[in-house]
Formats: structure tokens, C-alpha cells, sequence
């Protein structure tokens, strides 16, 4: 039996982010001021760096209130996320490692600490004008493995960032590697059909007469093509299906897919599935 499921409206309730009744850093927490001044906000106000000493964090604040806009959480994998039964960067040989390090550092981060400054500080601005306290925005960029067979292995990275009030948009895309030598696979490589075509089956997939159709055959991206060891994704992000507020997608086994996938792109099964 086919499973098939609309997965809507990713938006994280994000308890540290946006307007809240209870705000602040756990005290336990140590922060060093490490560049005061980092950044200058659009309307000239001024803001300083801050690090967690052991937990690789950072804060950015007002220096004069010591308002604290920001958390930001050190960019994470490939190499030091592990993901219980996918495969382990370690394991991988060391030109392999180094081939697929050199792409993500190549790649570099997929969020702009100015542009999330100048959302939080709009957000405490709207904060201060409504009279209620304000807790910082955050943002992180994770990879990890996702999937793998002895030909190919596949890593998401997932970006989080403050959307609005209490709520966050997570960025989810994919990279295929050669196992062997960690060489990036293009992502269309992996199918049996063009990118024109598999932008048109992913949106037949989920209704052909369905208004979002249209938008998601317009937007449709390899990268938003998720390769996962339980079935395949396809997310679509906040703000490229007009009708949609929030990142936006669809899930699909395997099997469904096996007409337009080449045989060797298909990642092995985890124990668990």
C-alpha cells in the first residue's frame, strides 16, 4: 500500500525566540565579550559579539542594555555529527573525508548573521512597543548523514532560523557523494529523467489539478530533493510556494519512486526501518 503524506507548515516553536513572559541567559552559562562593535545595524545601533566559553555558542547584544538579539549555534557536521544507523564520516576514507570537508567549507554557511540581526532587532522593537519582554532570536546549520548504500552516501544540512514570534523556518537540502573518493554527485544524476521532468512528476505526485501544483513544478529544486534511508523528501522552502508561509513538502517510499531513480541512488534501509 502506498504512503503518502503532505508534509505542511514546518515551522519550530522555538521556546528562547521572539516575545515571551520569561527571558534570559541559564546563569550557569559562561560568556566572554569577545568584539564589541561587531556589527552595525541599518539604523546605526551598534552590536557586540559574545562566546560561551565551552559550548561553542553566540550571542550577539545591546551594548547598552545588554539586550540580548541573537543566539547562534556553532555550524555542526559533517565530520562531527553522528546519526544512530546511518553511516559514521569516519568511516569513509580520508580523501573521501577531505573531498566532501572541501565542499561544505567551499559551500560555506547558508544564513547572514546581519540580515537575522536586523529581524531580531525589528522583532524587540515591536516587543518594546507592545510592552512585552523579548527573548533572542536563534539560528544553527547542521549536516548529517541522511542515507547511504556502498556507491553513494547523502547529507542533509538543516538551517533554522527565527521566522517570526516564537516561530522558526528550517532550510532542509541534500548532497550526494561517491562513497569511495567523496566526489559530489549532481543531484539529477541520480535519476533516470531530466530536472524539467522530475519537477513536473514530484508535482503530479502530489495532484495534478491541486493549485500548488503549478508552484511547486515552478520551484522545484535538485537540492530540495532529500535522499533518506526511510524514503525520499522533497522540501520545498518558506517562501518558494506563494501560497505557503512556511517551508512546504512532500514524503514518498521508495518503491514509488523506482521508475525515476537509478537503481545505485537508492540508500539502504537502517535497521530500524
Amino acid at each position: 500500500m502506498k504512503r503518502r503524506s503532505l508534509l505542511f507548515g514546518l515551522l519550530l516553536l522555538l521556546l528562547l525566540t521572539g516575545c515571551q513572559e520569561i527571558t534570559g541567559t541559564p546563569e550557569e552559562f559562561h560568556w566572554v565579550l569577545v568584539e564589541e562593535g561587531a556589527y552595525t545595524l541599518s539604523d546605526g545601533t551598534r552590536v557586540d559579539r559574545w562566546e560561551e566559553e565551552f559550548r561553542f555558542w553566540r550571542l550577539y547584544k545591546l551594548p547598552d542594555d545588554g539586550t540580548e538579539l541573537l543566539l547562534e549555534d556553532a555550524p555542526a557536521g559533517p565530520e562531527n555529527v553522528a546519526v544512530g544507523g546511518q553511516l559514521d564520516f569516519s568511516s569513509l576514507s580520508e580523501p573521501a573525508q577531505k573531498e566532501i570537508m572541501a565542499y561544505y567549507e567551499q559551500r560555506g554557511l547558508l544564513y547572514d548573521i546581519p540580515a537575522e540581526l536586523e529581524k531580531a532587532y525589528a522583532a524587540y522593537q515591536r516587543c518594546q512597543e507592545s510592552g512585552k519582554e523579548f527573548s533572542s532570536f536563534q539560528v544553527n546549520q547542521m549536516i548529517s548523514p541522511c542515507g547511504a548504500n556502498d556507491t553513494v552516501c547523502y547529507y542533509s544540512t538543516s538551517v533554522t532560523t527565527s521566522y517570526d514570534v516564537q516561530l522558526a523556518n528550517e532550510l532542509r537540502l541534500c548532497d550526494a557523494f561517491r562513497r569511495d573518493t567523496g566526489e559530489k554527485i549532481d543531484t539529477m544524476d541520480l535519476f533516470t529523467i531530466s530536472q524539467e521532468e522530475a519537477a513536473r512528476w514530484f508535482a503530479d505526485y502530489y495532484g495534478k489539478e491541486a493549485p500548488m501544483s503549478a508552484e511547486m513544478r515552478e520551484a522545484f529544486q535538485p537540492e530540495y530533493v532529500i535522499f533518506r534511508s526511510s524514503g525520499l523528501e522533497v522540501m520545498f522552502p518558506a517562501g518558494t510556494l506563494p501560497s505557503q508561509k512556511s517551508a512546504t513538502g512532500l514524503y514518498l517510499e521508495y518503491e514509488e519512486a523506482e521508475d525515476i531513480l537509478q537503481e545505485w541512488a537508492v540508500p539502504d534501509p537502517t535497521e530500524s526501518d
